[in-house]
Protein backbone atom coordinates (compact mmCIF):
# COMPACT_ATOMS: atom_id res chain seq x y z
CA UNK A 1 0.00 0.00 0.00
CA UNK A 2 2.85 2.59 1.02
CA UNK A 3 4.66 1.40 -2.42
CA UNK A 4 1.54 2.24 -4.59
CA UNK A 5 1.12 5.57 -2.44
CA UNK A 6 4.50 6.56 -3.33
CA UNK A 7 4.54 5.56 -6.95
CA UNK A 8 1.36 7.49 -7.36
CA UNK A 9 1.71 10.80 -5.56
CA UNK A 10 5.45 10.76 -6.76
CA UNK A 11 5.56 9.68 -9.98
CA UNK A 12 2.00 9.51 -11.76
CA UNK A 13 0.23 12.77 -10.67
CA UNK A 14 4.00 14.77 -11.59
CA UNK A 15 3.62 12.87 -14.59
CA UNK A 16 0.17 13.09 -15.86
CA UNK A 17 0.50 16.35 -14.80
CA UNK A 18 3.29 17.57 -17.48
CA UNK A 19 2.22 15.47 -20.17
CA UNK A 20 -1.54 15.96 -20.00
CA UNK A 21 -3.94 18.89 -20.67
CA UNK A 22 -6.14 20.88 -18.31
CA UNK A 23 -9.07 19.99 -20.97
CA UNK A 24 -8.04 16.72 -21.23
CA UNK A 25 -8.48 15.88 -17.49
CA UNK A 26 -11.54 17.75 -17.34
CA UNK A 27 -13.21 15.71 -20.04
CA UNK A 28 -11.76 12.69 -18.24
CA UNK A 29 -13.78 13.99 -15.24
CA UNK A 30 -16.67 14.47 -17.18
CA UNK A 31 -17.02 10.84 -18.51
CA UNK A 32 -16.42 9.67 -14.48
CA UNK A 33 -19.46 12.06 -13.32
CA UNK A 34 -17.13 13.96 -11.23
CA UNK A 35 -17.80 17.19 -13.44
CA UNK A 36 -21.25 17.76 -15.25
CA UNK A 37 -19.87 19.36 -17.83
CA UNK A 38 -16.74 21.83 -19.05
CA UNK A 39 -18.64 24.78 -18.63
CA UNK A 40 -19.60 24.26 -14.95
CA UNK A 41 -16.73 24.89 -12.19
CA UNK A 42 -15.79 22.79 -9.13
CA UNK A 43 -15.54 19.16 -8.90
CA UNK A 44 -12.10 17.87 -7.60
CA UNK A 45 -9.63 19.90 -7.97
CA UNK A 46 -12.00 22.67 -8.35
CA UNK A 47 -11.88 23.27 -12.40
CA UNK A 48 -12.28 26.95 -13.64
CA UNK A 49 -13.80 26.79 -16.98
CA UNK A 50 -12.59 30.59 -17.89
CA UNK A 51 -9.10 29.73 -17.55
CA UNK A 52 -9.24 25.93 -18.27
CA UNK A 53 -7.72 25.18 -15.72
CA UNK A 54 -7.40 23.55 -12.12
CA UNK A 55 -6.40 25.11 -8.80
CA UNK A 56 -5.70 21.72 -7.67
CA UNK A 57 -3.94 19.63 -10.23
CA UNK A 58 -3.06 16.76 -8.08
CA UNK A 59 -6.38 15.92 -6.79
CA UNK A 60 -8.01 16.05 -10.29
CA UNK A 61 -5.46 13.72 -12.13
CA UNK A 62 -6.14 11.69 -8.67
CA UNK A 63 -9.69 11.60 -9.38
CA UNK A 64 -9.71 11.67 -12.96
CA UNK A 65 -6.22 9.18 -13.78
CA UNK A 66 -5.00 7.27 -10.45
CA UNK A 67 -7.75 5.67 -9.06
CA UNK A 68 -8.85 3.98 -12.13
CA UNK A 69 -4.86 2.71 -12.18
CA UNK A 70 -5.09 1.33 -8.59
CA UNK A 71 -8.42 -0.62 -8.98
CA UNK A 72 -6.69 -1.77 -11.98
CA UNK A 73 -3.51 -3.30 -10.05
CA UNK A 74 -5.84 -4.39 -7.17
CA UNK A 75 -7.96 -6.22 -10.00
CA UNK A 76 -4.93 -7.47 -11.41
CA UNK A 77 -3.73 -8.93 -8.72
CA UNK A 78 -6.50 -10.89 -7.98
CA UNK A 79 -7.59 -12.25 -11.22
CA UNK A 80 -3.84 -13.57 -11.67
CA UNK A 81 -4.15 -15.21 -8.13
CA UNK A 82 -7.37 -16.59 -9.48
CA UNK A 83 -5.26 -18.14 -11.94
CA UNK A 84 -2.82 -19.40 -9.87
CA UNK A 85 -5.23 -21.23 -7.50
CA UNK A 86 -7.24 -22.86 -10.59
CA UNK A 87 -5.20 -26.14 -9.75
CA UNK A 88 -6.12 -26.04 -6.15
CA UNK A 89 -9.82 -25.38 -7.22
CA UNK A 90 -10.04 -28.52 -9.58
CA UNK A 91 -8.36 -30.88 -7.06
CA UNK A 92 -11.04 -29.54 -4.29
CA UNK A 93 -14.11 -30.07 -6.65
CA UNK A 94 -13.23 -33.69 -7.90
CA UNK A 95 -12.44 -34.24 -3.50
CA UNK A 96 -15.68 -32.92 -2.83
CA UNK A 97 -17.71 -34.96 -6.19
CA UNK A 98 -15.68 -37.98 -4.83
CA UNK A 99 -16.89 -37.24 -1.11
CA UNK A 100 -20.64 -37.53 -2.75
CA UNK A 101 -20.02 -40.68 -4.06
CA UNK A 102 -18.60 -42.80 -1.38
CA UNK A 103 -21.04 -44.66 0.87
CA UNK A 104 -19.52 -44.62 4.18
CA UNK A 105 -16.00 -46.36 3.74
CA UNK A 106 -14.30 -44.12 5.87
CA UNK A 107 -17.39 -44.36 8.63
CA UNK A 108 -14.91 -45.36 11.11
CA UNK A 109 -11.79 -43.39 10.63
CA UNK A 110 -11.89 -39.76 13.28
CA UNK A 111 -11.39 -36.46 11.36
CA UNK A 112 -9.98 -33.83 13.56
CA UNK A 113 -12.55 -30.78 13.10
CA UNK A 114 -10.37 -28.47 11.53
CA UNK A 115 -9.91 -30.96 8.57
CA UNK A 116 -13.82 -31.85 8.17
CA UNK A 117 -15.57 -29.92 4.68
CA UNK A 118 -19.26 -28.58 4.53
CA UNK A 119 -20.78 -30.96 2.84
CA UNK A 120 -21.11 -30.68 -0.98
CA UNK A 121 -24.51 -31.14 -0.77
CA UNK A 122 -25.55 -28.68 1.46
CA UNK A 123 -23.11 -26.34 -0.75
CA UNK A 124 -25.18 -27.23 -3.86
CA UNK A 125 -28.93 -26.84 -2.39
CA UNK A 126 -27.71 -23.50 -0.29
CA UNK A 127 -26.51 -22.23 -4.12
CA UNK A 128 -29.92 -22.85 -5.58
CA UNK A 129 -31.55 -21.46 -2.75
CA UNK A 130 -29.60 -18.35 -3.34
CA UNK A 131 -30.14 -18.14 -7.09
CA UNK A 132 -33.64 -18.80 -6.76
CA UNK A 133 -34.15 -16.23 -4.52
CA UNK A 134 -32.28 -13.69 -6.31
CA UNK A 135 -34.44 -14.67 -9.38
CA UNK A 136 -37.76 -13.65 -7.49
CA UNK A 137 -36.70 -10.61 -5.14
CA UNK A 138 -37.91 -7.58 -6.43
CA UNK A 139 -34.99 -5.23 -5.09
CA UNK A 140 -32.45 -7.16 -7.32
CA UNK A 141 -31.70 -5.71 -10.41
CA UNK A 142 -32.90 -6.91 -13.61
CA UNK A 143 -35.76 -5.96 -16.03
CA UNK A 144 -36.85 -9.72 -16.04
CA UNK A 145 -36.66 -13.26 -14.11
CA UNK A 146 -34.52 -14.39 -17.67
CA UNK A 147 -31.75 -11.78 -16.18
CA UNK A 148 -32.09 -12.00 -12.48
CA UNK A 149 -31.36 -15.69 -12.90
CA UNK A 150 -28.47 -15.05 -15.00
CA UNK A 151 -27.30 -12.70 -11.99
CA UNK A 152 -27.86 -15.05 -9.52
CA UNK A 153 -25.83 -17.45 -11.56
CA UNK A 154 -23.23 -15.10 -12.17
CA UNK A 155 -23.21 -13.88 -7.98
CA UNK A 156 -22.70 -17.75 -6.86
CA UNK A 157 -19.75 -18.39 -9.87
CA UNK A 158 -17.72 -15.10 -8.60
CA UNK A 159 -18.30 -15.88 -5.27
CA UNK A 160 -17.04 -19.34 -5.26
CA UNK A 161 -13.81 -17.74 -7.42
CA UNK A 162 -13.90 -14.71 -4.86
CA UNK A 163 -13.64 -17.00 -1.56
CA UNK A 164 -10.75 -19.39 -3.06
CA UNK A 165 -8.81 -16.81 -3.71
CA UNK A 166 -9.75 -15.31 -0.40
CA UNK A 167 -8.96 -18.43 1.57
CA UNK A 168 -5.51 -18.92 -0.25
CA UNK A 169 -4.23 -15.44 0.56
CA UNK A 170 -5.76 -15.38 4.64
CA UNK A 171 -3.68 -18.87 4.43
CA UNK A 172 -0.37 -17.48 3.12
CA UNK A 173 0.04 -14.26 4.20
CA UNK A 174 -2.89 -13.48 6.64
CA UNK A 175 -5.47 -11.22 6.28
CA UNK A 176 -3.97 -8.44 5.10
CA UNK A 177 -3.59 -7.03 1.84
CA UNK A 178 -6.29 -9.56 0.10
CA UNK A 179 -6.49 -8.66 -3.44
CA UNK A 180 -10.40 -9.72 -3.15
CA UNK A 181 -11.90 -6.44 -2.94
CA UNK A 182 -10.09 -5.43 -6.64
CA UNK A 183 -11.61 -8.58 -8.05
CA UNK A 184 -15.17 -7.55 -6.70
CA UNK A 185 -14.33 -3.78 -8.28
CA UNK A 186 -13.68 -5.67 -12.02
CA UNK A 187 -16.94 -7.32 -11.80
Amino acid sequence: LVAGGVLSWFVFIPLLATLVPADVVAAQLVKLGYLANLQTAGGPGSWDPASHNFSDWSTAIYRAYVRQIGAGAVAAGGFITLFKTIPTIISSFKGSLGAINKTGNNQNMVVPRTERDLNIKIVGFGSIALILLMTILPQVPGEGILSKLVLGILVVLFGAFFVTVSSRIVGLIGSSNNPISGMTIAT
